[in-house]
């Protein structure tokens, strides 16, 4: 029986596995009028990929492979009591594609994303990979750096250019891998409000 169940748990997360030791916390869940308690955990990992709460993740959106991912924000891991699913509790970011109006080439730029307060709550199984949302003057220094790599600018060059990152004064959720693929990198300016459909300029 023992067996079974954690070959049921690992078919319903798509590998995942919990980091650190649980703990009880209040979480948002749908359906819930109010907070509701939940074992929690600090993070998931899945070979060497680990995800913590505050990180950005892209979502599996359809079956086909075209279909751009969805992108959220990791507000809470936990373990639904009835299932022992792996869940997470999430806040959406949107791309323009997925905005009332659309996406505008003249306005929109590549990569740009909307933050939102548009809570919700998927299995960690849709995890497809962790991405890394940045504000506009973050994703412009990261511009900047992969375009002086691809050069073969060395770093003490690029250095003198672009004012290296002091430590400790990025939150990690924000610190981007020196080798990760452009295309999981966004950046956020403005906030969404999926209720009406309108962009906010403030990001507070």
């Amino acid at each position: 029986v023992a067996k079974q169940l954690k070959n049921s748990r690992q078919k319903s997360t798509n590998g995942w596995r919990t980091v650190g030791l649980p703990f009880e916390k209040e979480v948002f869940t749908v359906g819930e009028e109010t907070l509701a308690m939940r074992k929690c955990f600090e993070g998931i990992h899945r070979d060497r990929d680990v995800i913590r709460v505050r990180d950005t993740v892209l979502l599996k959106s359809g079956p086909r492979k075209k279909t751009l991912p969805y992108v959220a924000k990791v507000s809470a891991l936990w373990e639904e009591p009835e299932s022992g699913e792996l869940m997470m509790s999430l806040f959406w970011y949107y791309r323009p594609e997925h905005t009332q109006g659309g996406r505008n080439p003249t306005v929109h730029c590549e990569n740009e994303i909307f933050a939102s307060r548009h809570q919700d709550v998927n299995s960690v199984a849709c995890i497809e990979d962790k991405c890394y949302v940045l504000t506009l003057a973050q994703y412009c220094r990261f511009c900047a750096l992969v375009k002086r790599h691809k050069e073969g600018v060395q770093d003490t060059a690029a250095s003198l250019v672009v004012p290296p990152v002091v430590a400790n004064a990025m939150p990690t959720h924000h610190c981007v891998p020196d080798d990760v693929d452009p295309e999981l990198v966004f950046f956020c300016r403005h906030v969404y409000d999926f209720r009406y459909g309108r962009l906010l300029k403030n990001l507070q």
